[in-house]
């Protein structure tokens, strides 16, 4: 009975490096796809409803403004 105990202890100890290293490895091919694939994002002009003015950014800035135009690749909000 103790042999058999410590066979499935040999075999589990063996396996080991084994499945560390294949979890590694799976780790590391579904995190870095959307790491590879990552872009910035995209750049809007908005508009201030109280004074008139045009403001470029990534995020909206409240309920004070309206998007004015974009998509834009830069923070210029202009073509390149």
């Amino acid at each position: 009975m103790l042999g058999n105990l410590t066979a499935r202890i040999s075999i589990r100890t063996k396996r080991g490096p084994e499945v560390r290293r294949l979890t590694l490895i799976l780790f590391f091919f579904l995190t870095l796809p959307p790491l590879v694939l990552a872009a910035p994002a995209p750049w809007y002009r908005y508009q201030s409803l109280a004074t008139g003015r045009y403001i470029c950014t990534q995020v909206d800035p409240g309920p004070h403004y309206v998007k004015s135009s974009g998509p834009w690749s830069n923070a210029g909000c202009r073509p390149r």
